[in-house]
Protein backbone atom coordinates (compact mmCIF):
# COMPACT_ATOMS: atom_id res chain seq x y z
CA UNK A 1 0.00 0.00 0.00
CA UNK A 2 2.74 2.74 0.91
CA UNK A 3 4.50 1.59 -2.57
CA UNK A 4 0.92 2.78 -4.14
CA UNK A 5 0.65 5.67 -2.39
CA UNK A 6 4.37 6.95 -2.87
CA UNK A 7 2.51 7.49 -6.59
CA UNK A 8 0.45 10.62 -5.09
CA UNK A 9 1.07 13.74 -3.74
CA UNK A 10 -1.63 15.25 -1.44
CA UNK A 11 -1.95 18.65 0.00
CA UNK A 12 -4.73 19.36 2.55
CA UNK A 13 -4.69 23.00 3.45
CA UNK A 14 -6.98 23.11 6.52
CA UNK A 15 -5.17 20.64 8.61
CA UNK A 16 -2.70 17.56 8.11
CA UNK A 17 -3.56 14.73 6.50
CA UNK A 18 -2.76 10.99 7.08
CA UNK A 19 -3.84 7.65 5.73
CA UNK A 20 -3.26 4.54 8.74
CA UNK A 21 -2.56 1.32 6.97
CA UNK A 22 -2.23 -1.89 8.38
CA UNK A 23 -1.38 -5.07 7.03
CA UNK A 24 -3.35 -8.55 8.24
CA UNK A 25 0.15 -9.14 10.92
CA UNK A 26 -0.51 -5.93 12.84
CA UNK A 27 2.14 -3.66 11.28
CA UNK A 28 1.15 -0.55 10.48
CA UNK A 29 2.36 2.74 9.13
CA UNK A 30 0.92 6.08 9.12
CA UNK A 31 1.20 7.86 5.71
CA UNK A 32 1.39 11.99 5.86
CA UNK A 33 2.26 14.72 3.59
CA UNK A 34 4.75 16.83 4.50
CA UNK A 35 6.11 19.48 2.75
CA UNK A 36 5.33 18.06 -0.45
CA UNK A 37 6.46 14.38 -0.01
CA UNK A 38 5.28 11.21 1.32
CA UNK A 39 6.30 10.70 4.85
CA UNK A 40 5.50 7.34 7.29
CA UNK A 41 5.43 6.78 10.37
CA UNK A 42 5.55 3.04 11.58
CA UNK A 43 4.26 1.91 14.97
CA UNK A 44 6.57 1.27 17.96
CA UNK A 45 3.83 -0.18 20.57
CA UNK A 46 1.12 -2.80 19.79
CA UNK A 47 -1.16 -0.25 18.88
CA UNK A 48 -0.77 2.85 16.47
CA UNK A 49 -3.12 6.35 17.55
CA UNK A 50 -3.97 8.74 14.88
CA UNK A 51 -6.37 11.67 15.34
CA UNK A 52 -5.63 15.87 14.54
CA UNK A 53 -2.17 16.22 14.08
CA UNK A 54 1.08 15.58 12.13
CA UNK A 55 3.06 12.14 13.74
CA UNK A 56 5.89 12.58 11.54
CA UNK A 57 8.86 14.17 13.75
CA UNK A 58 6.40 14.93 16.28
CA UNK A 59 7.65 13.00 19.13
CA UNK A 60 5.82 14.93 21.62
CA UNK A 61 2.26 14.88 19.56
CA UNK A 62 1.97 18.45 19.85
CA UNK A 63 -0.87 19.65 18.01
CA UNK A 64 -4.83 19.85 17.86
CA UNK A 65 -6.00 16.62 19.61
CA UNK A 66 -3.34 16.09 21.91
CA UNK A 67 -5.36 15.40 24.44
CA UNK A 68 -7.57 12.50 22.75
CA UNK A 69 -4.84 11.26 21.65
CA UNK A 70 -3.24 10.66 24.88
CA UNK A 71 -6.70 9.40 26.16
CA UNK A 72 -6.41 6.63 23.78
CA UNK A 73 -3.31 6.18 24.26
CA UNK A 74 -3.33 5.76 27.92
CA UNK A 75 -6.17 3.54 27.81
CA UNK A 76 -5.03 1.31 25.21
CA UNK A 77 -1.47 1.07 27.06
CA UNK A 78 -3.36 -0.47 30.34
CA UNK A 79 -4.41 -3.52 28.10
CA UNK A 80 -1.20 -3.95 25.81
CA UNK A 81 -3.96 -2.77 22.97
CA UNK A 82 -6.06 -5.58 23.34
CA UNK A 83 -9.76 -4.47 23.37
CA UNK A 84 -12.98 -5.54 22.36
CA UNK A 85 -14.74 -3.90 19.31
CA UNK A 86 -17.58 -2.87 21.51
CA UNK A 87 -15.13 -1.19 24.30
CA UNK A 88 -12.71 0.36 21.08
CA UNK A 89 -15.85 1.99 20.03
CA UNK A 90 -17.16 3.45 23.35
CA UNK A 91 -13.45 4.81 23.86
CA UNK A 92 -13.56 6.66 20.17
CA UNK A 93 -17.24 8.08 21.40
CA UNK A 94 -15.29 9.31 24.60
CA UNK A 95 -12.84 11.29 22.93
CA UNK A 96 -14.59 12.94 19.74
CA UNK A 97 -14.75 16.91 19.06
CA UNK A 98 -18.16 17.78 19.99
CA UNK A 99 -19.91 18.84 16.78
CA UNK A 100 -17.51 18.07 14.60
CA UNK A 101 -16.47 14.57 14.22
CA UNK A 102 -16.60 12.80 10.61
CA UNK A 103 -16.28 9.19 11.31
CA UNK A 104 -14.62 6.78 13.64
CA UNK A 105 -13.47 3.12 12.93
CA UNK A 106 -12.45 -0.47 14.53
CA UNK A 107 -11.07 -2.66 12.44
CA UNK A 108 -10.43 -6.25 13.56
CA UNK A 109 -7.30 -8.05 12.22
CA UNK A 110 -8.77 -11.46 13.10
CA UNK A 111 -12.16 -11.81 11.28
CA UNK A 112 -10.62 -8.88 8.60
CA UNK A 113 -14.12 -6.49 9.56
CA UNK A 114 -14.44 -2.73 10.39
CA UNK A 115 -17.07 -1.26 12.15
CA UNK A 116 -17.64 2.27 11.27
CA UNK A 117 -19.83 5.29 12.41
CA UNK A 118 -20.60 8.25 11.06
CA UNK A 119 -21.38 11.74 12.49
CA UNK A 120 -20.88 10.87 15.93
CA UNK A 121 -24.17 8.50 15.53
CA UNK A 122 -23.22 5.68 17.17
CA UNK A 123 -26.35 4.02 17.19
CA UNK A 124 -25.75 3.39 14.04
CA UNK A 125 -22.88 1.13 13.58
CA UNK A 126 -22.18 -0.08 9.90
CA UNK A 127 -20.05 -3.36 9.56
CA UNK A 128 -18.10 -4.31 6.97
CA UNK A 129 -16.03 -7.66 5.83
CA UNK A 130 -13.64 -8.86 3.82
Amino acid sequence: MIQLVKKYNLFYIVAPIHYMVVDATGNSAVIEFVNGKMVTTMKNNDYHVVTNFRLHNNPNQNGFGKDRYENIENELEKCQGIISVKDALELLKKNVIPGDEQWSAVYNLTKKSVQVTFSRDYNHVYKYEL
